[in-house]
């Protein structure tokens, strides 16, 4: 009967350590997302920068979905 929650446990570490990997490459991809604004002149804490960052979020986000189809 421990056989189950031992099995749901390494599961779940398992599940744990694949979202650790997905952090590194997430930051990266915000940070060249804000300098990509940045670099055309708009001044973070805008509402102007706000908008490149966020319109540049959701396209990449679109593309890694479509990707992954």
């Amino acid at each position: 009967m421990r056989l189950v929650p031992m099995t749901a446990m390494a599961a779940a570490a398992a599940l744990l350590s694949a979202c650790a990997d997905l952090h590194p490459k997430m930051d990266q991809q915000l940070a060249m997302e804000k300098s990509a604004c940045a670099e055309v002149g708009l001044v973070p804490g805008t509402d102007a920068f706000s908008n490149c960052f966020l319109s540049m979020d959701a396209s990449n986000t679109y593309d890694r979905s479509a990707a992954s189809r």
